[in-house]
């Protein structure tokens, strides 16, 4: 809990820190978005009745640009981790809803097109859920950390407002798992998509 706030404090300083050193002119880019997210538990040794899950979340993203072609971008995405177990007659899907908070820096190669790449972490909300009674699902896991890397697309469609497609890939850093000799770690593909606004 002590990290979780330290972070928070840190994260919240350098984005106030950023947003008094932007030029007035500068504009603020915030997304309303949803998400699909493929998630890919990677457990070593590996078990071959584990295979990936889907779910559904959203939430906002905000982007301060630095410079031209640079921006910093954070939010807090509701981000379930579904992990498929079993095989029928007997499989189940087990769910661990988080909020990820990502903070990437964002470069736009391209009029319309941007690539982001940085750190997500991810704030673990209640306890393992499993859509079948007969495949128990573990304790509460832990918090996420992970490495995300980002391709997204803005296409306007009006001077200040626009249509917004990203597509990332985070990679797990943390060991979920509580069963000594057996590592768990989430990879998880997103695709986000809403609307854009520049404030």
């Amino acid at each position: 809990m002590k990290s979780m706030k330290s972070l928070s404090l840190v994260v919240f300083a350098a984005l106030a820190a950023v947003a008094f050193a932007q030029p007035a002119q500068a504009m603020v880019n915030v997304s309303a978005v949803g998400s699909y997210n493929l998630t890919n538990t990677k457990e070593d040794p590996s078990n071959p009745l584990i295979t990936v899950g889907h779910g559904f979340g959203g939430g906002a993203l905000v982007s301060f640009p630095l410079m031209t072609a640079f921006e910093i971008e954070t939010g807090a995405l509701y981000t379930p981790f579904v992990t498929h177990i079993g095989a029928a007659p007997v499989e189940a899907n087990l769910k661990q809803n988080y909020i990820v908070v990502p903070v990437l820096a964002r470069f736009t190669l391209l009029p319309i097109v941007s690539f982001g790449a940085g750190i997500s972490y991810g704030v673990k909300t209640g306890d393992v859920t499993s859509d079948n009674s007969l495949v128990s699902a573990p304790g509460t896991l832990k918090n996420n950390v992970g490495l995300t890397g980002s391709v997204a697309i803005r296409l306007p469609l009006a001077p200040m407002f626009g249509f917004l497609v990203d597509t990332r890939y985070t990679f797990g850093l943390t060991d979920q798992s509580s069963t000594a000799g057996t590592t768990d770690k989430f990879n998880q593909l997103q695709v986000l998509a809403g609307l854009n606004f520049k404030l």
